[in-house]
């Protein structure tokens, strides 16, 4: 209705086309055109972006209407393109909007011209970045549709003894924080009498990669993205405009005369990590390296909604935390930025109320789409990144989840990939056996030179570590001695494998402590030379290579809905010393399934797939697969967890054998017929794990929640009513399919049991499955 209205009125004042003094045919009115005493010219702000329109200085509460100009040979007309309301900082956002020439009016006041451009044709001229000057200290850099983000400048040294090695750290975080200095990375550590060997400890960076870099004689260039920090603009995850706002950044610091050859790598674990990820899809010309550590290959199936179920343990509290964070003057460093005098800080804070709730986003678009969903994907453009890529991720980190294996050997056009993955949590990418290697990555592509420690660098190690993981770890031997140049040392390093399995990280030495007993080096993912190894279930818990029981026969699960709210992760530091309370789920709530004890050790690699057929007296199921090792002791090692949303199995045509993929597209999603057998596929995430001979190999099938250190799960569907079954006998039976890496044998004892990294172990439950037989 007030589209309608707004169309009416406004074309009542638009001039007869080529008749009105001052325009001309086909022309969009000024303000001096319309003579309709009811229209009056704007009292408010309204900036014209990239696919946005930003209003601001409006009256809280007035209702503001947008309106297209639209052409037809000599003539004009106006198209309603949507209505918000002003918030009560007096802002309003039109958001993902067509390039053209739009009206914005609140009341009687109307702006007639706003101009959108599109994102995808706004690439700036050189100019615009040779002609910034970015300082040392806090600083502010222009993207190029005016926005300017708050940045923190570290360098090594005096600007007169660069150009310097530069990085950038990139997210919502608080990177550009002048006031932070080194936190708790370094257990308490007086900095004072080491600045004159590492300046960048008195003058800190608020995020660990930063510093690190720093430590390792980079200069660091710590920026927050629009929204939030000091930056202005306004947040939305990762929308097109954040991701040019990086280009950009790239671009204009790489620009600076105290950057090493005007080229720049990227730095961070976690979100500063996968925002590299999303700047490089963007391949800014001076961008060298990224280094993403501790990331997830997808959005909304990886870690958002995994299986179709609301990550409510993490995912959302996440988004949530984000969200409050970058309210207007949400934190205490941009508070007191302020406070001392920063107007272009305080400037920043007005679109804030308008930033996006990721949390809110989500629960709006239960399914995949390509528009929403899409965008945020990140298997979408990792094959197009042209920058060194430097990756590394943990298959049990508690926070981004095993997704990253979707990217294992997908960087197709990147200059050189190497890839570490490992067992292990969130913050093992800051461990030594990983930080070597960055830097000796960011010394091949970044500074150009054969990598090398530096000795002072090396005895600080063990109080990093000590801060960070509850105990010292030395920072390992150089590898490069006997390299003489650096053509010498790239031609080496990409001579190598890409693909790096720390494998058993904890067991190499004091126990938890994120050290690797072995390792294992492959082109591919899963590891060259994988079989697919079938196994079947049988209604008395045994998993075997063949045999069936009787057609009809199966294991009933009833749901219980109050586990989906818990997790393993219960107290202490989970880096370095955590309470764990890991509850089997009870009798009648699961289906247990395993082998006989193995004769011969069995290298698991890559992803599984457990195929079930099932039937119930709901019309949907939610469930958890868990993927163990019942060791020889009788204790139970968690190795990998998926889950499901039953109506979500529609696969996705690049499906394997081994691997199951949901997008969780509308056209997919399927409802139970009640009483009737469905087959559908649960994907094991990417994981690697050395089962030893003695052991077995469990599958269990349960409620999801619990099995995890902190996701837990919004669940919608049946509740503890409903009754599950899973197939059994001949015609409807239920199978795993996993990656057995051929030839490969551990070479190292059997770890302690609790010594892997976010690999927990408890007493191994029984097997007490409730079996429907054929005849029930």
């Amino acid at each position: 209705m007030f589209g309608a209205l707004l169309v009416m009125a406004l074309l009542a004042a638009v001039p007869a086309v080529g008749t009105a003094a001052g325009t001309a045919a086909g022309e969009v009115p000024g303000e001096s055109t319309t003579t309709n005493p009811w229209l009056r010219p704007p009292n408010f702000e309204t900036v014209g972006g990239l696919g946005q329109i930003s209003i601001t200085e409006a009256e809280p509460g007035d209702l503001v209407q947008l309106g297209r100009w639209t052409f037809y040979d000599d003539q004009i007309g106006i198209e309603f393109a949507g209505s918000t309301l002003v918030d009560d900082a007096g802002s309003a956002m039109f958001r993902r909007l067509e390039a053209g020439l739009y009206l914005v009016a609140t009341g009687k006041r109307v702006n007639w011209q706003v101009e959108v451009g599109d994102p995808a044709d706004s690439t700036p001229e050189q100019a615009f970045y040779d002609e910034q000057v970015i300082d040392e200290g806090f600083t502010y850099i222009e993207t190029r549709d005016g926005t300017t983000l708050s940045a923190y400048v570290v360098l090594p040294g005096p600007i007169e003894d660069g150009p310097y090695p530069t990085v950038i750290e990139y997210s919502g975080y608080n990177p550009s924080d002048p006031y932070s200095g080194l936190g708790g990375l370094a257990g308490g550590l007086d900095p004072t009498p080491l600045c004159g060997s590492f300046p960048t400890l008195c003058k800190a960076p608020a995020q660990p990669g930063s510093l690190l870099a720093g430590l390792f004689g980079y200069a660091t260039v710590g920026v927050n993205v629009r929204g939030t920090g000091c930056s202005g603009g306004a947040y939305d995850f990762f929308e097109a405009m954040q991701v040019l706002d990086g280009y950009d950044v790239v671009e204009a610091v790489a620009a600076q005369p105290w950057v090493q050859d005007n080229e720049v790598g990227m730095v961070g674990l976690s979100y500063p990590g996968i925002s590299q990820l999303f700047v490089a899809g963007a391949n800014p010309p001076s961008l060298a390296a990224i280094t993403p550590l501790s990331v997830y290959g997808d959005t909304a199936t990886g870690i958002l909604a995994p299986g179709g179920l609301l990550n409510t343990g993490f995912a959302t509290s996440w988004a949530d935390q984000v969200l409050r964070n970058a309210e207007p003057f949400g934190t205490g460093w941009v508070r007191r930025a302020i406070d001392e005098g920063d107007t272009q800080c305080e400037q920043n804070q007005q679109l804030r109320l308008q930033n996006v709730d990721a949390t809110a986003k989500a629960r709006a678009n239960p399914y995949y789409t390509d528009a929403v969903a899409g965008p945020l994907d990140i298997r979408n453009f990792a094959g197009d990144i042209e920058a060194a890529v430097f990756m590394t991720s943990g298959f049990q980190d508690e926070q981004t989840g095993p997704s990253f294996g979707d990217l294992l050997g997908e960087f197709d056009s990147a200059e050189s990939v190497h890839q570490i993955v490992y067992n292990g949590l969130h913050a093992d990418g800051f461990a030594p056996q990983i930080l070597s290697e960055w830097a000796a990555f960011l010394d091949l592509y970044v500074t150009k030179e054969v990598p090398a420690n530096d000795p002072a660098l090396t005895l600080l190690t063990p109080v990093l570590t000590q801060g960070i993981f509850g105990g010292t770890i030395p920072f390992p031997s150089s590898r490069w001695g006997d390299v003489s140049t650096h053509a010498e040392a790239v031609a080496r390093w990409e001579s190598e494998d890409p693909i790096r399995i720390l494998m058993e990280n904890g067991a190499g030495g004091a126990p938890y402590l994120p050290i690797a007993a072995w390792d294992h080096s492959t082109t591919q993912w899963p590891p060259s030379g994988t079989e697919v190894q079938r196994s079947f279930f049988l209604a008395d818990g045994r998993l075997v290579d063949e045999g069936a029981d009787a057609p009809g026969t199966g294991v009933t699960i009833q749901p219980n809905p109050a586990v989906s709210q818990t997790h393993w992760w219960v107290g202490g530091d989970i880096w370095s010393n955590p309470t764990v309370r890991w509850t089997p789920q009870v009798a009648g709530e699961n289906a247990r399934f395993q082998t006989e004890p193995l004769e011969e050790d069995l290298v698991l690699a890559g992803t599984g797939s457990v195929d079930l057929w099932i039937r119930s007296d709901a019309d949907n199921a939610e469930l958890e697969v868990l993927l163990s090792e019942i060791r020889p002791d009788g204790q139970e090692v968690r190795v990998q967890v998926g889950q499901l949303e039953w109506a979500y199995r529609g696969l996705d045509a690049s499906s394997t054998e081994l691997q199951p993929i949901q997008y969780g597209r509308e056209d997919d999603y399927a409802l139970l017929e009640p009483d009737v057998w469905s087959f559908g596929r649960i994907q094991v995430p990417s994981f690697a794990h050395a089962f030893r001979a003695g052991s077995a190999i469990r599958i269990t099938i349960n409620t999801p929640g619990g099995d995890t250190a902190r996701w837990e799960f919004e669940l919608d569907g049946p509740g503890a009513e409903a009754t599950h079954v899973i197939g059994t006998g001949e015609g409807h039976q239920s199978s795993v399919a996993l990656p057995v890496v051929a030839d490969l044998a551990a070479p190292t004892p059997l770890p302690a049991c609790g010594s892997l990294r976010g690999q927990p172990c408890r007493t191994a439950p029984p097997i007490e499955n409730r079996v429907v037989d054929a005849e029930s």
